[in-house]
């Protein structure tokens, strides 16, 4: 796995700055023991959590604080994911 690459996280920023209500489809990894509650932030509107990931739609911003932090593992952006040789 690897964090979300600086320049897409670039592209993401230019994205924002035509759209600054714009949003990114985000995963995020948190280390063991930490609480998805930890991972609040404003930038940052949670969907999903589960034992030590959380996913949700974040900002530029949030997806660079979330990076930050002690507690989160890996950040990385979500999309569809389909079956090597199979049917979309």
């Amino acid at each position: 796995m690897a964090q979300i690459p600086t320049s897409r996280l670039r592209e993401m920023e230019s994205i924002a700055a035509r759209d600054p209500s714009i949003r990114f489809s985000i995963i995020v990894t948190l280390k063991e023991g930490a609480s998805p509650d930890s991972v609040a932030d404003p930038g940052f509107q949670m969907q999903y959590s589960g034992f030590n990931i959380v996913s949700g739609s974040a900002s530029p911003d949030a997806i660079r604080r979330l990076s930050a932090r002690n507690d989160v593992e890996l950040v990385e952006e979500d999309g569809e994911v389909h079956a090597l040789g199979g049917s979309a």
